[in-house]
């Protein structure tokens, strides 16, 4: 019998079909900053939930307005927004109610790794923040403002000299944050230096019903206004979670009538607090008059002393996990953050920066960071200033500048963290002086001399002199040969850019802006 052959269909194995990436749109200049806030508004169905990412920091015109938030309570922002370690300069904020370069994100949006520097509120908003009015989605290793005095020395690459201060960031609304005037969101690893002001106001959040993780206020809250009547560190009022973060800013009230101030919080009604420090400025409570959860026994307060102190630092990187790291930089009289503790940033890489007046820097640097060492001239104040500490004269000296290599500064403490700095040198016995953070000069040993070079450590790039053990000198340096060049000259060699360190921000020193913009001052509290 003949045998039939049993047909068997066969059944293509189909590859599941891949997601497909969401096309992601590059922000370059701040006029296209504008134009996708009005994206958002006015075709939502495609830009509610766009991805987009700045290509370099953007520099507001100062004469422009911040008229329209991205997303509206309505139409809340909804994509990923990835600052990508570039900041925002010179916001300056002009809307009646949800007041901040966010309006509104949304439940699944994401705003990351972005400083907004130099932003002025121009109008007082209802709710203010320093990067959203209200939170709902995600604010992940952002910094908010900086906080810096006038004291600061810092040069632009063509020697004229930066106000940091002018820098500052002034928050202003009926309700005021300086990350948000409300979270139901989650906010981690972000800073606030920003000065924050409003009727009822907070370093970080004004209303915070959500997750506040591995977050640090270092601002004055309420110090400019006249009218405050609830003032809180960390939030005003807290009815949601807070962990592993720390205050150093000061609550102050309005100079007449009562006001409540709470170094953590103002007024809380929640027990989900842990691992939170504050400073121990004037007594202030942390939490205060009428909380329905006293946080006296929760909240650590500490001494000034002890915030500024290295173990301070090692505490919080003890209680966080691996995605906040924090650092402390303080070296030969130059640190970040006034030396507060700062949150390393994602976007910062191990890099070696060679410049063609022999010159060399190597440390952790954003990878857009320019650097520039210029000889200082004789008769300028800077001059006068090393030569006091060179009894014996100085044999070269150079003044220190950084920016993005379009001529927009940000600060160090968003764009490094520690660099050791080599110069040639003609012998093994030289001594070097540092103009420190503070603007005063101190003499110190180099690291090593070797190769002719001699190293010092420092926590960002400074002016320094080489000077003299003896009375016999050398000239100063020709400055026509010895620019600083940007990464497309053949005279700059950057080398060794590595895997991006963890985040940890501001973040940070972002501190802010371009090349010198005339703005009143701000003084630092």
């Amino acid at each position: 019998m003949k045998q039939v052959k049993q047909f068997i269909p066969e059944f293509t194995k189909k590859e599941p079909e891949k997601p497909v990436e969401p096309e992601k749109t590059g922000i370059s200049t701040y006029e296209e900053l504008v134009a996708f806030a009005e994206n958002v508004k006015n075709d939502y169905d495609k830009y509610g939930s766009a991805d987009v990412y700045l290509e370099n920091n953007l520099l507001a015109p100062d004469d422009s307005a911040w008229v329209l938030g991205i997303g509206t309570a309505d139409n809340p922002f909804n994509g990923t927004f990835d600052g990508r370690g570039y900041g925002i300069v010179g916001l300056n904020v002009s809307i009646d109610d949800l007041g901040g370069l966010f309006g509104c994100i949304g439940e699944n949006g994401l705003v990351k790794d972005i400083a907004v520097i130099d932003c002025d509120f121009t109008k007082n908003s209802e709710y203010a923040g320093g990067i959203a009015a209200v939170n709902n989605g995600t604010i992940d290793h952002c910094l908010s403002g900086i906080n810096q005095g006038n004291y600061v020395r810092i040069n632009d690459k063509n020697g004229n000299r930066i106000n940091i201060g002018e820098y500052n960031s002034y928050i202003k609304g009926t309700y005021s944050g300086g990350v948000a005037a409300t979270n139901n969101g989650t906010i981690t690893g972000t800073r606030n230096g920003a000065f924050v002001n409003g009727s009822e106001c907070g370093g970080l959040v004004y209303e915070n019903a959500g997750t506040i993780y591995g977050c640090a206020n270092n601002g004055p809250v309420g110090k400019d206004s006249v009218n405050t009547k609830l003032c809180g560190g960390l939030v005003c009022r807290n009815s949601g979670t807070i962990s592993c973060c720390y205050n150093s800013g000061k609550p102050t009230g309005s100079s007449g009538g009562y006001s409540i101030l709470g170094m953590a919080a103002a007024f809380n009604e929640s027990e989900n607090i842990s691992n939170v420090f504050c400073n121990s400025i004037n007594d202030i409570p942390a939490s205060g008059d009428g909380s329905t959860v006293d946080l006296s026994k929760t909240v650590t307060v500490i001494s000034n002393e002890e915030m500024l102190d290295a173990s301070f630092t090692a505490k919080l990187n003890d209680v966080t996990d691996d995605t906040v790291q924090w650092e402390q930089k303080v070296v030969n009289n130059t640190y970040l953050n006034s030396k507060y503790p700062v949150i390393l940033g994602n976007f910062l890489k191990n890099r070696t920066i060679t410049l063609n007046n022999g010159i060399a820097l190597k440390g952790l640097m954003h990878q857009s960071m320019n650097v520039y060492y210029n000889p200082i001239k004789k008769g300028s104040d800077d001059y006068a200033l090393f030569s006091k500490a060179a009894p014996n004269g100085i044999s070269t000296i150079y003044n220190a500048a950084y920016d993005d290599g379009k001529g927009t500064f940000i600060p160090a403490e968003f764009w490094c963290s520690g660099v050791t700095i080599s110069v040639p040198v003609e012998s093994n016995d030289v001594k070097l002086a540092v103009m420190g953070t503070d603007g005063a000069v101190q003499v110190i040993k180099p690291d090593s001399i070797r190769d002719g070079k001699a190293s010092f450590s420092a926590a960002a790039p400074v002016s320094f002199a080489v000077i003299k053990t003896t009375s016999s000198g050398a000239k100063t340096p020709d400055s026509n040969n010895n620019r600083s060049s940007s990464a497309a000259d053949s005279n700059t060699v950057s080398t060794g850019d590595s895997t991006a360190i963890t985040f940890a921000l501001a973040v940070l020193a972002f501190s802010a802006a371009m090349i010198f913009l005339a703005k009143r001052k701000k003084n630092r509290e």
